[in-house]
């Protein structure tokens, strides 16, 4: 108990003494003599009992006759009181917004030691306490008390301020000043009772900040570490502003706590979080910012700022990792683990892997140091491990732990990694080379890993293959190319899964140099890098003066351009890195090409060893390659979900010797949507389809066919019953591709498509009708048969024909156009063998207008043009390319061309007396020279070479025995594929007449097949077109499901196609059974059985792509449609004026009286072989009747189906 006399705070001068006497009159306690106003004792009673205090002053007075004030408060209370010293306030200057004061407190504990709650006894004096709790233990306290939103400029206060224990509110007292007063009043014998306490505020003028914090360093704290630190110094923005500032935590967010140190001006900030949960190692808020108060006084005044304190949150330590190889059973795999350090303490880190799937096994731990960033941890994949059902990339993980120290405090953070997908062993390996020879120092051997799956279905693993080197002092292995070291022998060891395969490995004559070849590697490196492609310094002309041959194909002008031209200007032997070969296409040297060349290419080595080593042409006698081999060798069918194929290309020389140019070949892809190759030959595949790839070196080309197929969701293979073997091959590509084939077409699409097909016209209403009443099996069969047999067949694909041979009045001449145009419609009406047809074609000679085929040279007026107009019509190559260089795409090079030229070169031309006429004929002399090389070209033939031919026979003779040949590979292949594109919207090959290795056939099998078919019928092109139509491939229907929705080549379902300008024009006659005249041509001539273009002038057809006839390439008639043909539809006069005819079919139908019901299926009948549907009819019908003229009403739907894709498109 605290036993305490009242004397001076009554207004009493005495002086109490007090003693505490027991019932024996032993002394217990009592107060001692000091400086204090008031005297007080504490005691703690040693037993129940009764107890006497004696109080007296210090003269000793007491008794009954006095009285005195005594408190006895038991323990655990206490005292605040204003802090007794002279420099305390009691009376404060407050501005609105950033005021503040501060307060010095003094606490008397009498058995409390805990926290003690202040608070204003008037909260709405629109002053706040910032730190109102005093912690537990204290016994002084400084409290800041600042100016809230409501204090204003008129602000005046009388403050009063409450102690409450936090533990018990019951517990409380009122902040005193009694002690201070005697201190500042000590003349006064009792200071008054009524001001006890009590702190005076008055607002007064707003002033500026003169001071700020600002951080000595940007302030960082570590995610995973929970305590931090931070050095603030005041930043005075006055100069007057000399005193020290104070700082106070903010609000801070839940869970942080702040504790401050100064030191020689510096402030020290000691933060700390807590963790809320397990889960959250990173503590309960990653801050951007600390909210901190700052306290200083200046011109009497208090101020308050807040700074906010930036944070930037670092991880120390931050783990990625990357499987370089893959996961295959059996087998082991490497993690790379990546490590990420931020802020400036880098220290060492222990990784360890844990919750690793049963059956996949790592070390331990490992530790990476200080100032290292990587660490590989080594897998064993066990054979039979089992990741469950679910095997997709990322469905299964591991945690990564790393352990370290950030300045000073340990911590641990953890991560998730997924694993790769866990892939079978495969069940057999095969590497290409069996063996590797090295025999020089630029020497490099590509190898190539392939495995059979357990399903029989090959992989390449050669990205994913573990190789290495048995000795590495002797070869070494990256990226799956080995490289020699020293003269030697090795072996490289290939390991995939549980699979380990061994190649024999020599290295020799390294010690002698071989020197840079001219031709093999600087042209061929000039080649890889493009310069020398017909848009660079290969272009006929060259660029900015530098010209180089095409690709490489003249060896000799390259000589000259690289070694002697402008004396040799290009190269520095004497510093090679400063030649303008170099500079230019390194950028640096200005260069209208670009950067074209990078230091890490192979091409810079080469070009630069060329250089150094005197940049000389090859000695005479160099060994020249003679073919290229590329691995692999056979058509691949590959997943696409396995990533992919590597090539390797093999140059073998005349010498014997071979070398490995994987590296320097190009690559190009005949379909970037299905894959790419990119320039080490390594084939990506993007989507399911078919893609040659076409390797270059030289003048040497070869092309690896591939197929990419993936497994699709509930793709489930069905298709209708095959009708022909042509259905059997076509549904084969398809379920390899897994694209379904579309249904079959119903009958009148059937009929409209084959009547547009076969005659170029559509059926008459008549036709229509009958064939849709007919109800027999084999109607579509007797139909083709009865189709084939018209007058118009023969007559439509004529002009087709007429196409191909540039027919037109122009070249033909007036009356020979109509003789040569008979002749081609006789003799497919005749069914002319092909291989006979283009027999009288080829070696027609004498009169144009008595043996009208000898027009053929008159439409291709000298050699080049017979030799371009025969290989692409006759052979489906585009020959234009060779008349001047090496083909850029193909085989065929300059002296290919010149060498077919010499079956044509004799042939003679004449005019004759008779108008239009000419005579052709050949001559027994007259060769041709090579205009490059100046050699004289013997007779030469496709996968033939070069034959001899007697001056005295016609050379035509030799050529069309040779094309005629069963045994030919183009002859019947490009017939066959012609005719399958006139009934489809694409050729089996397209462009039809661009017959290549890069361009391959989309289904090889089936145009090897029909021109088998071809050949073995004796060249009937009906019989071919009987089997094509009969085929549910043909009669497929063109509406999709979204398993064929994106075939546009393999043939799942007919693609629509724009009707051809003369079959459009004829459609619409037909629609409205009328007749158009041509010119001065027989009635009944139709637009689709014109002689020629240039016959009579219809605009209407030149809209619609009516080609020309100038060339013959397929591609001059156009398909597209155009905004000329919209405008000609939507308001042209033509149709306009047919429309309007009296004499169209519904103007005659209505006048006689039929319903207009009656006449609107006429018209649907006619235009699209069905009636309306019920929409369609009421549609028709309604608009009719809100139209005052019903024949307008009538014309306006037949306007309105001419617009029509049903009707525009062959479907």
């Amino acid at each position: 108990m605290r036993i305490a006399a009242k004397t001076r705070s009554l207004g009493s001068p005495s002086l109490v003494q007090m003693q505490l006497l027991n019932s024996l009159n032993a002394r217990v306690g009592g107060t001692n003599v000091t400086n204090e106003d008031e005297w007080s004792f504490e005691v703690t009673f040693p037993e129940d009992g009764e107890y006497r205090l004696e109080v007296t002053d210090l003269l000793k007075r007491g008794g009954e006759e006095f009285t005195y004030y005594i408190e006895c408060v038991p323990s655990g209370t206490f005292t605040v009181a204003m802090k007794a010293d002279a420099t305390t306030k009691e009376d404060f200057l407050v501005e609105p917004g950033h005021g503040a004061f501060a307060l010095d407190v003094q606490v008397s504990r009498f058995g409390y030691d805990g926290e003690i709650e202040l608070g204003l006894i008037d909260p709405a004096s629109g002053l706040q306490i910032l730190n109102p709790r005093i912690p537990a233990n204290a016994v002084e306290a400084k409290i800041y008390l600042a100016a809230n939103d409501s204090w204003t400029a008129e602000g005046l206060e009388v403050l009063r301020i409450r102690a409450i224990s936090v533990d018990s509110a019951a517990h409380s007292c009122c902040v005193d000043s009694r002690a201070l007063r005697r201190i500042q009043e000590p003349f006064v014998l009792a200071p008054a009772t009524r001001v006890d306490g009590e702190i005076l505020v008055a607002a007064t003028m707003t002033t500026e900040a003169p001071f700020m914090m600002e951080p000595i360093a940007p302030v960082q704290f570590a995610r995973p570490v929970l305590s931090h630190s931070a050095v603030l110094t005041t930043k005075r923005l006055q100069e007057a502003f000399k005193t020290p500032v104070t700082l106070l935590p903010g609000p801070l967010p839940s869970g942080w706590t702040v504790g401050t140190a100064i030191d020689k001006g510096a402030h020290t900030l000691s933060l700390t979080r807590s963790v809320v949960n397990a889960e959250d190692r990173g503590g309960p808020v990653e801050a951007e910012q600390l909210p901190l108060l700052v306290y200083g006084e200046f011109n009497g005044h208090g101020r308050i700022e807040t700074y906010n304190l930036p944070i930037a949150w670092i991880d120390p330590v931050r783990v990625t990792t990357r499987f370089p190889e893959p996961f295959v059973r059996g087998g082991r795999a490497s993690v790379e683990v990546n490590l990420f350090r931020e802020g400036g303490d880098p220290q060492p880190v222990m990784i360890s892997l844990a919750d690793l799937p049963v059956g996949i096994s790592a070390p331990e731990a490992v530790t990476i140091a200080a100032d290292q960033t990587k660490a590989t941890f080594e897998l064993q994949i066990a054979g039979d491990v089992d990741l469950g059902d679910v095997n997709l990339e990322g469905a299964h993980a591991f945690t990564l732990c790393a352990a370290s120290t950030y300045e000073g405090h340990d911590f641990t953070v953890a991560s998730t990694h997924p694993l790769p997908v866990l892939l079978d062993s495969p069940t057999k390996l095969v590497v290409y080379p069996k063996a590797v020879a090295l025999t020089d120092s630029r020497g490099r051997q590509q190898i190539a890993v392939s495995g059979i799956n357990q399903q029989n279905r090959p992989r390449d693993w050669t990205r994913d293959a573990r190789m290495t080197s048995a000795n590495p002092e002797i070869a070494v292995v990256r990226a799956g190319v080995v490289y020699p070291i020293a003269d030697g022998e090795t072996e490289v060891i290939i390991e995939v899964g549980g699979n380990r395969h061994v190649i024999p490995t020599l290295v020799s004559s390294l010690a002698t140099p071989r020197p840079v070849e001219f031709e093999s590697e600087v042209l061929v490196g000039l080649s890889k890098q493009g310069c020398n492609s017909g848009a660079c310094h290969g272009s006929p002309s060259g660029k900015g003066g530098f010209r180089l041959s095409l690709r490489a194909f003249d060896k000799n002008l390259d000589e000259l351009t690289l070694i002697r031209e402008d004396f040799g200007r290009r190269t520095n032997p004497i510093d090679p890195e400063q030649s303008l070969l170099l500079l230019k296409p390194l950028m640096n040297v200005a260069h209208g090409g670009g950067k074209q060349l990078h230091k890490n290419d192979v091409a810079y080595t080469i070009l630069r060893d060329w250089i150094a080593s005197g940049a000389a042409a090859d000695p005479r006698g160099t060994a020249r390659i003679t073919r290229l081999e590329v691995y692999p060798d056979a058509k691949q069918i590959l997943a696409v979900r396995d990533g992919g194929q590597q090539l390797v290309v093999t140059a073998h020389f005349a010498d014997g010797r071979q070398r490995d140019v994987t590296h320097l070949a190009a690559y190009e892809t005949s379909d970037t949507s299905v894959a790419t190759v990119n320039a080490n030959g390594f084939v990506t595949p993007h989507a399911r389809g078919e893609v040659a790839i076409l390797v270059r070196l030289l003048e040497y080309i070869e092309s690896v066919p591939m197929m990419f197929v993936e497994n699709l969701e509930d793709f489930q293979w069905q298709s209708p019953s095959p009708n022909n073997y042509i259905d059997q091959l076509v549904n084969a590509k398809l379920q390899q591709l897994q694209y379904l084939p579309a249904e079959t077409c119903s009958d009148d699409e059937f009929l409209r498509r084959i009547s547009l097909d076969l005659l170029g016209i559509l059926p008459s209403v008549e036709e229509t009708t009958a064939f849709l009443a007919n109800t027999g099996e084999d109607k579509r069969t007797r139909l083709i048969d009865s189709l084939l047999e018209r007058k118009e067949f023969a007559k439509f694909w004529a002009l087709k024909w007429g196409d191909l041979l540039k027919m037109n009045r122009k070249l033909v001449g007036d009356e020979g156009i109509y003789k040569y145009h008979r002749w081609v419609e006789q003799s497919l009406h005749d069914n002319t063998p092909y291989d006979e047809f283009a027999r009288q074609l080829l070696t027609g000679s004498g009169s144009t207008l008595a043996n009208p085929p000898a027009n053929f040279y008159r439409t291709s007026a000298d050699m080049n043009e017979c030799v371009e107009t025969i290989s692409q019509v006759f052979l489906g190559a585009r020959l234009q390319c060779a008349k001047c260089h090496n083909h850029p795409f193909e085989r065929w090079t300059q002296d290919n061309y010149y060498g077919l030229g010499t079956f044509f070169s004799r042939v003679q031309r004449r005019n004759t007396g008779r108008p239009g006429e000419m005579f052709v004929y050949t001559s027994s002399s007259g060769d041709v020279t090579q205009p490059r090389t100046g050699e004289v070209m013997s007779p030469w033939l496709p996968q033939v070479g070069s034959i001899e031919s007697p001056n005295d026979t016609d050379r035509r003779t030799a050529f069309v025995a040779w094309l005629v040949n069963p045994g030919n590979p183009y002859f019947a292949r490009i017939e066959a594929n012609r005719i399958w594109a006139q009934l489809f919207s694409r050729g089996i090959v397209d462009p039809i007449d661009d017959f290549r290795d890069s361009n391959p056939p989309s289904n090889a099998a089936l145009l090897d097949a029909l021109a088998t078919e071809f050949v073995e019928s004796g060249y009937d092109r009906k019989h071919l077109l009987r089997l094509i139509l009969n085929s549910r491939t043909y009669q497929a229907s063109y509406r999709t499901t979204k398993f064929n929705q994106d075939d546009t080549k393999y043939f799942s379902h007919q693609e629509p196609r724009l009707l051809g300008a003369e079959q459009l024009l004829d459609a619409i006659n037909r629609t409205l059974a009328l007749e158009q005249r041509f010119g001065s041509l027989p009635a009944g001539t139709l637009a689709t059985q014109l002689p020629a273009p240039d016959v009579v002038k219809v605009d209407f057809l030149k809209v619609f792509g009516q080609p020309e006839r100038s060339t013959v390439c397929a591609c001059e008639r156009t398909d597209d449609s155009t905004l000329g043909m919209a405008i000609e539809l939507f308001n042209g006069p033509m149709i306009h004026g047919k429309l309007r005819d009296e004499n169209n079919r519904f103007r005659k139908s209505l006048a006689e009286g039929e319903p207009v019901k009656d006449v609107i299926r006429d018209i649907y009948f006619a235009a699209l072989c069905r009636l309306p549907s019920d929409i369609e009819l009421k549609a028709a019908l309604q608009h009719c009747s809100k139209n005052p003229d019903l024949v307008v009403g009538v014309e306006d739907v037949c306007w309105a189906l001419f617009n029509t894709d049903e009707f525009l498109f062959q479907h």
